[in-house]
């Protein structure tokens, strides 16, 4: 393929949400049942925000209950405590009907009753949270020693024998104390086996099991040498030691385990047998743990146009024609384009396999947001990474407005310190560009955002927040983080 010579492939095509065809099987079935009050429960007090709240204080009491029995210590008496208090203030809000507020003081409760149990069981694991970074769509979480699949939920603290399932349309994104960044993809079960940090050598180690489907870890390096991550299947394992990014995949039928190393490098065990994978290289380990393949990874594309967080104007959007522009790949034979609302595209609006330019032509996209990405395949059906995620927004007219003087509004509503890392969730005004000590924050359609930013120092660190709206009007705010040096 020559890179040079650029044709156009013009695509069109139809969505029908998820949501939508759940209701009407939904409907359908109260029609022919005279389910009317299954199904108001199951679709809409469930999803309502009385619902919500009313799990959630549900799920803060039986945790209460499980905790309290272990306070055994001042401190513990402590958490036990703060968690009662944030558990009767879910309860009042509840009863005022102020059903937001109920939510999060009840996943406050949870919070506290969590690590008044993760200390009792493995001692303080203040210094090895893992938490959830990102969540789209229907993904859940069984605690350790639970039978109880519950909505996972992007306060809720993670530990060892805790796992996370993914629905078909469901990503999340969890990170580790030691920075590490994994995505669970749709159709996934990840267990996490082990955490594990020297206080004196600070050598970190990291386990996790995957069951099913697939995950890719992202490792930012600058551990204590011997530190590592690991993901291993029923056949193999692969460890990574530094900066690296790994993709691992297993199928529950054939038993069979694929290894990618996008960057760095990995060690894959299978049988009696470690093999070193070296970046853009793939292996596949079979069900008696022998390697079935070993292949070179083409390089992945480089996106051309439009521009990450491009806004384009049209006066109507239902006669025009949104370009995409990629660089072609060496010996690439084709290409897959995914295209989706989602930032981490767990439900796609376009997933097409088998483009053969460079170029695509998108006709009478709708306003709003979307996300799209490039990979690149090779004759012989090796698959390279994604490119970067870029965004793009349509609008029908000119939003800018010379005569808005408002300052866009920036709000922090979690602010979640763990090791030398922060978790910030908020909202600011829909369209503002935002950054967070000079780091760029996707900011969504509907305003809210959510950044890890990593904390410099030790003690006290102070986070400028910058938001600026279309018109040019700007917002600054500060926040403080500490670290704590044990």
């Amino acid at each position: 393929m020559n890179p040079g010579n650029r044709t156009s492939v013009q695509l069109d095509w139809y969505n029908v949400r998820y949501r939508t065809i759940v209701l009407w099987g939904l409907l359908a079935g109260a029609a022919l049942t005279g389910g009317g009050t299954w199904v108001y429960h199951q679709y809409y007090y469930r999803n309502s925000p009385r619902g919500q709240a009313s799990s959630a204080i549900r799920q803060a009491e039986q945790l209460l209950e499980k905790a309290g029995g272990q306070a055994k210590t001042e401190r513990l008496q402590t958490l036990r405590d703060d968690a009662r208090r944030f558990l009767d203030t879910a309860r009042s809000n509840f009863n005022g009907s102020n059903f937001n507020d109920a939510k999060l003081a009840a996943v406050r409760s949870q919070n506290y009753s969590q690590k008044l149990i993760d200390t009792v069981r493995g001692g303080d694991t203040a210094a090895k949270e893992v938490r959830f970074y990102k969540i789209e769509g229907d993904a859940k979480v069984k605690r350790a020693g639970q039978f109880i699949w519950e909505a996972a939920d992007p306060n809720l603290p993670l530990s060892v024998g805790d796992q996370i399932k993914t629905s078909s349309n469901a990503t999340a994104q969890i990170i580790y104390f030691d920075g590490t960044v994994t995505t669970i993809k749709p159709g996934s079960l990840l267990e996490i086996k082990e955490l594990y940090e020297n206080p004196t050598t600070k050598v970190r180690k990291v386990r996790e099991k995957l069951n099913f489907g697939g995950v890719s870890a992202t490792l930012t390096g600058g551990n204590a040498a011997g530190s590592y991550h690991e993901v291993s299947t029923e056949t193999a394992s692969a460890r990574s030691h530094d900066r690296s990014e790994i993709e691992v995949g297993f199928d529950q039928t054939s038993k069979q385990t694929e290894v990618r190393v996008h960057s760095g490098q990995a060690r894959v065990a299978a049988g009696e047998k470690e093999i070193k994978v070296a970046p853009s290289e793939m292996i596949a380990v079979g069900q008696d743990s022998t390697v079935v393949a070993r292949r070179s990874i083409p390089r992945g594309p480089q996106l051309v146009q439009p521009l990450d967080q491009r806004v384009l104007v049209y006066e109507n959007t239902e006669a025009a024609t949104t370009q995409l522009v990629w660089k072609g790949v060496e010996g690439a034979s084709r290409y897959h384009l995914q295209i989706s609302r989602r930032s981490l595209l767990s439900e796609l609006a376009l997933d097409k396999s088998d483009v053969r330019t460079t170029t695509v032509k998108l006709p009478r996209l709708k306003e709003g947001s979307y996300y799209w990405r490039v990979s690149a395949v090779s004759a012989e059906g090796v698959e390279s990474a994604f490119s970067e995620t870029r965004k793009f927004k349509i609008i029908s007219t000119e939003i800018r407005d010379q005569q808005d003087k408002v300052p866009p509004k920036v709000e922090v509503t979690d602010f979640l310190v763990f090791s030398y890392q922060v978790i910030i969730n908020g909202i600011t005004e829909p369209g503002a560009v935002l950054s967070i000590d000079g780091q760029r924050v996707d900011v969504f359609d509907d305003g809210t955002f959510t950044a890890v930013v990593k904390l410099n120092r030790e003690g006290k660190n102070v986070l400028n927040i910058v938001a600026q709206d279309l018109s040019g009007n700007e917002t600054q705010i500060k926040r403080t983080a500490y670290v704590e040096a044990f």
